[in-house]
């Protein structure tokens, strides 16, 4: 679990593009 949790989010898109971001607000981590 630590290793998953250092791996930072990469997204790589051209600048000035919309995206959308969602996130699972049931998500918790203890």
């Amino acid at each position: 679990m630590q290793d998953y949790l250092s791996i930072r989010p990469v997204i790589r898109v051209p600048q000035g593009t919309r995206i959308t971001v969602m996130v699972d607000r049931d998500l918790e981590i203890l």
